[in-house]
């Protein structure tokens, strides 16, 4: 939430401080106290674990073309990480999305997160994640989370930073699936 920072107060921003939650997790004989690691996970992948946890048979991963399944999941579990007997890679970067209205206009955000960055790109809003980016985004916003790890100096106009803005809007349009760890699709 927000509290002043970037001049904002609330929750409804494409910002880290507004989407970014600590998770603490503790399962009884697998996590070790005050265990700390660093991997990427993001709430749809709460649920798996604790499906994994329990010893319950796993939700199917959603296909790709998802509308009409009654239960899948987009999440993965990372109880491996958990345990330590987790994959030797693991996602390298997670999504978020929000809604904004821009010039009387609605338009969806859409942010993909890696180690060293931050990126959005605000689109016309349609219903659910666009099938295809088409369309020039109305903005885009892109930060240097070790240079600015509070995300105060946009570089979208950057041009030092073009090709990590190509690297990350590619990562962006490939969505969710491109990020998962290897070997949770058949055909990896």
């Amino acid at each position: 939430v927000h509290l002043g920072e970037n001049g904002m107060w609330g929750k409804d921003t494409s910002f880290e401080v507004a989407n970014r939650i600590p998770l603490l997790i503790s399962i009884p004989g697998v996590t070790k106290a005050n265990t700390k690691n660093r991997n990427f996970v993001e709430l749809v992948d709460i649920f798996p674990t604790l499906i994994e946890a329990a010893q319950l048979p796993a939700v199917p991963m959603c296909p790709r073309e998802s509308s009409g399944w009654a239960f899948c999941t987009e999440g993965v579990s990372f109880l491996p990480l958990l345990t330590g007997k987790g994959p030797t890679h693991w996602k390298n970067r997670v999504y978020w999305q929000g809604r904004w209205n821009f010039d009387n206009a609605r338009y969806n955000a859409y942010t993909v997160r890696t180690d060293g960055y931050r990126y959005t790109e605000y689109v016309e809003h349609t219903d659910g994640f666009p099938r295809e980016w088409s369309k020039e985004p109305k903005a885009t916003e892109l930060y240097d989370k070790k240079m600015d790890p509070g995300e105060n100096m946009n570089l979208w106009n950057d041009s030092n930073y073009a090709g990590v803005m190509k690297d990350l809007s590619e990562k962006l349009h490939a969505g969710w699936r491109s990020a998962l760890p290897r070997g949770i699709f058949a055909d990896d």
